[in-house]
């Protein structure tokens, strides 16, 4: 009598007799008295004595070769609908039977459905529920885990389902509502077992979903807060909805245990957003539209990239193979018209393949949000104007982005301009964050302009009157102008990359790394400043509390009364540049910058004497600044080593 759930064992030498009848394997009736379940997807349903069904289920239980088989007559079957509104229910649905579970009712734990029709409104079922050969719709209430058997189809609209679920072959679960999974609840997560499928168009799922060997998961909707992880074996498809995961990659497609003779996962995305996805060897990804946060294709994955307009570092890109090397940009646009920007030191790229194909036309007209719905990502000449609203996962390539208002996450810039700003004392701003600006792009944080995090390379970033939260990462070639507003991100100057501070403060960390420029006339830095061998630092304003220095590297200095100890240097001409060799590590070099701050700095700790100090005089009073620093860059170039010395 009663229920067992999924651990059933019956191993040889046992003797476990089931008392009942209907018994049925894989839909077939048993007119043995014992009975072995050998194949991995055999199914076992009847039932018992008292009248509760059961199912024993091969992919669940450790052994049946101690069952015998004993024909009881069982209770009537009663096939009139049956509303469950309180604790009072069934052990389970027998064939031809029909149950609704509303507000106040509960099913109790291994409760089986075979054969049978059962709608959840509302109430709770405990753990356990397993269903084979038999129809479910759930739109409310809460379920606690659940098993679908033999060609049984689950629809959810509505309500909640935590703990794990598993759909078996043959078997469908379609999630179009509700939500799967809580944040700070269960470990919530759907396995998708050999020959069954998974259909999500709409919900959320703060959950994981595994595909395994022979599983099937199709993604038009909806919201997976967690990983998606494709076994070898298993098919994907993603044709929209929006996959994130706040640990690692949102989709995994894992390789790592696969056998020699069996393929690897393949995943086919057409459509949506994924935060993030690492393709492991033996793997495979047909991307054709869509929009992939960031990329990680491992060597050995097979990665066929279907669309047009194909660019590698700014130059337009006919080959067959792709592999990103150091500082390579491949950009495009996918066949549904979505652009992609893959950038190395981010994404990964090993010999993907690359196949035109036929790309739809670009309308330019601008594209204002919300009143226009958002697009996937900008093509060459198209705009977007966001007033409003949240847009994740997106790249534009040679548009154009105005931030008046609402949010923008994870961006990706190529040749493209980005424009963030708010005019109105609303408290609002115009937002972006996870910024990756490349290929000539230019970055603008004006008034109410907001920035939280923001990486670029061969690009402009200028703040004026905004503000740059989070991190700031400046690579090769590319300049950042602070004019005014506030830097609030720790600063990371690589290889030819210049920072210009003219007003404004810098409240982090800067480091200057080998070959990197700092010229700052004005503003303030408030945090360290780390000085690495060959950068270079140009003053001729503002103030800086602390720097540095990590080996030889270059001080200009722009300004006047310049001082030794006390006393002041002679023979300075105005406007020209003057090296100070065999300096004393006891010295110190003081006097006003250009912009009348005063400056004293120690040849021990400061500018070290291995580094090279060169100062320049500028007329009193100093309203000529700007044309004689101009003056001064034109003929040695800030950024440059000096070779000479002028006395």
């Amino acid at each position: 009598m009663g229920a067992f759930g999924d651990a059933f064992s019956a191993e040889e030498g046992s003797l476990v007799t089931i008392y009942g009848d209907e018994f049925l394997l894989n839909g077939t009736e048993v007119l043995d008295t014992t009975l072995k379940l050998q194949d991995p997807d055999d199914i076992l349903t009847g039932t018992l004595k008292d009248g509760s069904p059961f199912i024993i289920a091969a992919a669940t239980s450790a052994s049946s070769d101690g069952v015998v088989f004993k024909r009881s007559s069982l209770p009537e079957l009663n096939t009139t609908p049956i509303m469950v509104d309180s604790e009072l229910s069934p052990n389970g649905l027998r064939r031809g039977q029909r149950l609704t579970l509303t507000d106040g009712g509960e099913l109790p734990r291994n409760f089986n459905v075979v054969g049978a029709e059962l709608e959840i409104i509302g109430g709770s079922v405990d753990l356990g529920l397993r269903a084979a050969d038999s129809r479910m719709e759930i739109s409310g209430g809460t379920v606690q885990g659940l098993r679908a058997f033999d060609e049984s189809v689950v629809h959810v609209r509505g309500g909640l389902l935590e703990d794990r679920i598993h759909v078996h072959t043959g078997s469908q679960l379609s999630i179009g509502g509700g939500q799967v999974g809580t944040v700070g609840g269960s470990n919530t997560s759907i396995n998708i077992e050999s020959g069954g499928l998974v259909s999500v168009t709409g919900a959320e799922l703060i959950g994981s979903i595994i595909a395994n060997d022979g599983g099937y998961l199709n993604v038009s909707g909806g919201r997976i807060d967690r990983q998606v992880v494709v076994r070898p074996g298993s098919k994907v498809d993603i044709t929209g909805g929006t996959i994130e995961s706040p640990h690692g990659f949102a989709l995994r497609s894992d390789g790592s245990l696969r056998p020699r003779d069996m393929p690897g996962g393949t995943t086919n995305i057409s459509g949506g957003k994924v935060a993030g996805a690492t393709f492991a060897s033996g793997t495979s990804l047909n991307l054709s539209g869509g929009t992939i946060g960031k990329l990680s294709a491992e060597r050995g994955s097979n990665v066929t990239i279907f669309g047009g307009e194909f660019r590698l570092n700014g130059i337009p890109f006919d080959g067959e193979v792709i592999t990103l090397t150091e500082s390579d940009v491949f950009a495009g646009t996918l066949e549904n018209g979505t652009p992609f920007i893959f950038l190395h030191g981010f994404d990964v790229l090993h010999n993907a393949r690359i196949v035109n194909a036929t790309l739809p036309p670009v309308v330019t007209t601008p594209i204002i949000v919300p009143s226009d719905e958002s697009p996937a990502g900008l093509r060459s000449g198209q705009t977007l104007i966001l007033e409003e609203g949240e847009i994740r996962y997106f790249n534009s390539i040679a548009g154009r982005i105005d931030v008046t208002g609402g949010r923008i996450y994870e961006l990706k810039l190529y040749d493209s301009e980005l424009n963030l700003f708010h005019t109105d004392s609303d408290g609002q701003t115009g937002y972006a964050s996870g910024v990756r600006a490349s290929h000539n792009s230019r970055v603008r944080v004006l008034q109410g302009g907001f920035v939280n995090g923001l990486t670029v390379s061969d690009s402009t970033v200028e703040i004026d009157g905004g503000s740059v939260n989070g991190s700031l990462e400046v690579h090769s070639t590319s300049t950042v102008n602070l004019a005014s507003g506030t830097i609030r991100a720790r600063v990371d100057l690589w290889e030819d990359a210049t920072l210009n501070i003219s007003g404004g403060s810098l409240r982090h960390m800067l480091t200057a790394r080998p070959e990197s420029t700092i010229d700052m006339s004005g503003g303030s830095i408030e945090g360290t400043v780390s000085l690495w061998r060959d950068s270079v630092l140009t003053l001729s304003g503002g103030s800086i509390s602390n720097w540095a220095v990590f080996g030889p590297n270059t001080v200009n200095l722009i300004g006047t009364e310049f001082q030794l100890d006390g006393t002041e240097i002679d023979n300075l001409r105005p406007g020209q540049r003057t090296r100070l060799d065999n300096r004393s590590a006891g010295s110190t070099i003081s006097g006003l910058l250009a912009d009348g701050t005063e400056f004293a700095f120690d040849f021990r700790l400061d500018i070290p004497t291995a580094s090279i100090l060169t100062v320049t005089l500028v007329p009193e009073p100093a309203s000529s600044l700007v044309l004689l620093t101009v003056a001064i860059l034109s003929v040695g170039g800030v950024g440059r080593r000096y070779e000479t010395s002028n006395y």
